[in-house]
């Protein structure tokens, strides 16, 4: 669990000769400040809570009661750094009666608290987009709604094609580049559509089945699963044309067989009607893969249609 703040401002960096002092003219006007708390479990931030000011007693105790509390399970243990207002004999009852342990860390220990690395990309991102908000608060809420995919996003704007020579030398110019690219190619739209088949849940749902005893597991497997299935689909049949298109890239680039590997022979050659037969084959291929999930949905998930 953590809480961190941001200022709506650009800071300002200089550099001078050591020993000088820089002199420069600062804004005395104050800024919007927006503070957040949050919690990080298996690498999810969850029970996220936005506010303006700073955090006190009373904000930690609300977001405890209202937000995280009602999230964890038996036995979960909530660790936190030891500031001031984290500490109270009202915050002890809330959690033991929530069948809950909390620990405190030691004083000024952002190395064991991994969420600390959550909030430098979070603001990072925020920086970066804040001219495409309306305020300075909806580009924080929205940052809160993105972060289970910030890093997936981050590394999905590495060019693939930039991967390929590295996967080549560390698996030598075989078929396992080939898989490799592939596999990257197609993982990010799946992930990027389940995730938003998992948030947009209804909660009501979601409450009903908390309501009657269900566990998280249980919840994810008679409502989370199900309503993410049409986003599964939908998102396999995507991924198998981005799948052969990294397949190709690397095996003309990195490969002594393959289909890529012929189309570049064959272009290389000058011989035309080779390289058409084999794009006309990676058509065919892909249609059928493409045919393949729809069929597989159509059985599946029936209800949905």
């Amino acid at each position: 669990m953590k809480q961190g703040q941001i200022t709506e401002k650009t800071i300002p960096y200089a550099y001078c000769e050591v020993g000088e002092r820089f002199y420069a003219l600062k804004s005395g006007k104050r800024n919007e400040r927006v503070s957040w708390i949050a919690a990080l479990r298996q690498k999810n931030i969850f029970a996220p809570m936005t506010f303006d000011g700073t955090c006190n007693r009373d904000l930690f105790e609300m977001w405890l009661a209202d937000c995280l509390l009602p999230q964890l399970n038996l036995g979960d243990i909530i660790i936190i750094d030891n500031a001031s207002f984290h500490a109270s004999q009202a915050i002890d009852d809330m959690v033991a009666a929530a069948g809950c342990e909390i620990w405190y860390l030691p004083a000024y220990s952002p190395d064991l608290n991994k969420i600390e690395n959550w909030w430098f990309v979070l603001k990072n991102w925020m920086k970066q987009r804040w001219d495409e908000f309306d305020c300075f608060r909806d580009c924080v809420d929205a940052a809160f709604k993105q972060c289970p995919n910030v890093f997936a996003q981050g590394f999905n704007t590495i060019p693939k094609v930039a991967l390929v020579p590295l996967l080549a030398v560390w698996f030598g110019a075989n078929e396992i580049p080939a898989i490799l690219t592939a596999f990257l190619l197609a993982f990010f739209p799946i992930a990027v559509n389940v995730a938003l088949g998992l948030d947009t849940v209804e909660p009501e749902m979601k409450d009903v089945l908390r309501s009657l005893g269900a566990s998280q597991a249980e919840v994810f497997q008679k409502v989370g699963w199900p309503h993410t299935l049409p986003y599964l689909f939908a998102s396999l049949k995507i991924a198998a044309s981005f799948a052969f298109v990294g397949s190709v890239i690397s095996e003309s680039v990195a490969s002594n067989g393959g289909m890529g590997y012929l189309i570049v022979q064959a272009s290389s050659s000058f011989d035309v009607p080779l390289a058409f037969a084999a794009l006309l084959g990676l058509a065919v291929l892909g249609i059928l893969l493409y045919g393949f999930f729809a069929v597989i949905e159509k059985y599946v998930i029936y209800w949905a249609r």
